[in-house]
């Protein structure tokens, strides 16, 4: 299931592999073109030992089978346009062949491609940082002492090196770090965050974020008095372990617009270049790591900015864009009868986070796999079980069934967007479509789905297909702005999305098969078939666009918040973006998010969960803690884009 964010991550390696458990004898790979060819002795001996559909009893193991498959870290995530997305696509190719059900695509390859955007990646052979004076050098390593990062985009700077503390310039709070040193042409060191004052009196005392602390006020502090690059240094208290000080990905400190080059370093990297060239403090005496300078800014409540001697800085990064390709596997079973040439889509994203990132909720964990076990292998899993379920029948099913596994959800529904501007068979004639995302975590007993008031045939259908289950059935009207039912519902095509909620290891590395509750995510798909069967059995299925239903896009708020230093009263924002509904009611950089209406906010999943049951123009009471006090804000939400 997608994020509200999507930032683009790093492109990870060609398509050509050998892992446990996949013996691939051949994939030629085109980048440039997107023609990926594939043959696989992946799943041909598994396949063919596997037990018949018509075994109860043997279903969970099929579903055990294609979940662990799908999670095991050899396929590092499944990132679209990545190795581990291939795999699975070819994986469900040769089980769709397997149990005879047909490629919906015309040339037989069941692949649709697209062209994806994958952001950016840094040029390896180019890039360079160098710290130097007339008799000593300081050489960095690229991915192992620094990395580049995407705030000012790509960068070929020099200067003279200064040290400016935390780069803060604050002059209302008596805190600033550049007053008394000249950094213009050269480059600043900064160290991330704020410090923490042992003296009373000044608001840096506190442990609360300021907002002269925020990346994006830090670099326009710099770009203010003239620097012409930063070296960025994680604090002490974002990582109090040197030796396990982790750098952030390219990407996570965003915004080009801010056309300053920026390069982040570890402590490690740091400490060295202070053993080389060490800080002075106000007697002369040597600091001659990052522990010693925080201690002595904590302690006198005065900046350590300085020259740093006769040092000098090189840092050169080229970034380069990179497309990829995505690739929907679609598997058809033509429908028999008066309805034959009716379509009913079922659907669910294959792909994940692959080594986390933007997307990720830990993004302090970048280079950790995201396995994605329950987003989405139980979803992936479920369409595979219900094709070889339809396919074995013994009876062509009343309207066509179309199987489809879509690529690029987590990068904004990307696959699912393309088969509807580029369809297979006709939109006009596709009379609903079923979409599974994350179904691992089915808790008392209580199913969701969403979307059921795009048609009403959905409730009379839902109903009869639970008669054997007995679950409960929370039905939602509104389309939920998250995954890939979404592109349908907006074509006019009724859509539900069959879901078992968001759980603690929503788009985290621990989203693994061995937290899931697969039995009862084979429950979900038995029901799921019987939901299918009540379809099939229905004369007309029309879209219903009754003006009570909510649009299926998330509201929109215009507020980043927080989510890597959680208050204890809920989540601070960073930043309110221009004339959005948070600025025009009212919000400010550095409210502390504390309710919205009844819910309490307190982690990223509460914020994405309650706007997702909101709409446009709806009215929310927003409490925030403002200088310490509790505020409410009425704010009108907005409409997000796409």
């Amino acid at each position: 299931m997608r994020t509200v964010n999507l930032v683009a991550s790093k492109f990870r390696g060609a398509l050509c592999f050998g892992i446990a458990s996949v013996a691939c004898t051949a994939i030629n790979a085109n980048l440039n073109l997107g023609i990926v060819t594939a043959q696989s002795t992946t799943s041909t001996q598994q396949v063919a030992e596997q037990p018949q559909v018509t075994s109860s009893e043997s279903t969970l193991d099929r579903f055990t089978r294609d979940v662990t498959f799908m999670a095991d870290d050899a396929l590092e995530g499944r990132d679209t346009y990545s190795r581990g997305a291939e795999i699975t696509a070819q994986y469900m190719i040769d089980d769709f062949k397997k149990y005879g059900v047909k490629s919906a695509v015309p040339d037989g390859s069941y692949r649709q491609p697209f062209q994806v955007d994958m952001g950016v990646t840094l040029n390896q052979s180019t890039a360079l940082l160098n710290f130097w004076s007339d008799q000593k050098s300081v050489p960095m390593t690229v991915d192992v002492d620094y990395k580049p990062q995407m705030v000012g985009g790509s960068g070929n700077v020099s200067g003279d090196l200064v040290f400016v503390g935390y780069g803060i310039d604050d002059a209302e709070n008596s805190f600033q770090e550049y007053k008394d040193v000249d950094v213009e042409g050269k480059v600043v060191i900064i160290l991330r965050r704020q410090p923490l004052f042992q003296t009373e009196g000044s608001p840096y005392s506190e442990q609360e974020v300021l907002e002269s602390a925020y990346v994006r006020n830090k670099v326009a502090a710099a770009k203010q008095a003239g620097a012409v690059g930063i070296v960025f240094v994680n604090d002490v208290r974002t990582s109090p372990d040197v030796e396990n000080d982790s750098l952030s990905n390219y990407t996570i400190f965003g915004d080009v617009d801010l056309a300053l080059p920026f390069v982040m370093i570890s402590q490690k990297s740091f400490n060295r270049l202070l053993a080389t060239f060490p800080l002075k403090d106000a007697a002369g005496n040597e600091v001659p790591d990052i522990a010693s300078v925080s201690k002595l800014i904590d302690q006198t409540g005065q900046p350590l900015s300085q020259a740093m001697g006769q040092v000098s800085a090189k840092y050169t990064a080229e970034f380069k864009e990179i497309q990829g390709w995505g690739y929907n596997v679609c598997a058809v079973i033509e429908g028999e009868g008066p309805l034959a040439n009716e379509t009913i889509v079922i659907g669910g994203h294959y792909d994940h986070l692959g080594i986390g990132g933007f997307g990720s909720r830990t993004p302090n964990r970048y280079g950790e796999i995201h396995n994605g076990a329950d987003d989405n292998a139980t979803g992936t899993a479920a369409v595979m079980e219900l094709a070889r379920r339809f396919a074995q029948a013994g009876k062509k099913p009343a309207r066509r069934l179309v199987f489809i596994g879509f690529s690029g959800e987590e990068r904004g529904l990307l696959g699912s967007y393309h088969y509807v501007q580029e369809p297979i068979y006709p939109l006009e004639s596709t009379v609903a479509m079923v979409n599974f995302d994350m179904i691992g975590w089915l808790r008392n007993d209580s199913l969701t789905l969403y979307g059921t008031g795009t048609s009403d045939a959905w409730e009379p259908c839902t109903d009869k297909a639970n008669a054997d289950f007995g679950m409960k059935l929370d039905r939602i009207a509104a389309g939920f702005a998250g995954s890939d039912h979404l592109p349908f519902s907006e074509k006019g095509i009724p859509a539900v999305f069959v879901h078992t909620g968001l759980t603690p290891t929503y788009h985290t590395p621990e989203d693994d098969t061995d937290t899931l509750d697969l039995p009862n995510a084979v429950r979900v798909v038995d029901y799921s078939e019987a939901l299918i069967e009540a379809l099939l059995e229905t004369d007309k299925i029309e879209f219903t666009n009754a003006q009570s239903r909510r649009p299926s896009r998330i509201a929109y708020l215009g507020a980043q918040l927080d989510f890597e230093n959680i208050e204890e009263s809920g989540l601070t924002i960073r930043e309110v973006s221009p004339d959005s509904p948070a600025q025009k009611a009212g919000l400010q950089s550095g409210d502390i998010v504390s309710k919205m209406d009844d819910q309490d906010i307190r982690s990223r999943e509460d914020i994405i969960s309650f706007l997702r049951s909101k709409q446009p123009a709806d009215k929310v009471n927003v409490v925030v803690i403002r200088d310490s006090q509790p505020v409410e804000i009425m704010v009108i939400l907005g409409q997000s884009g796409r």
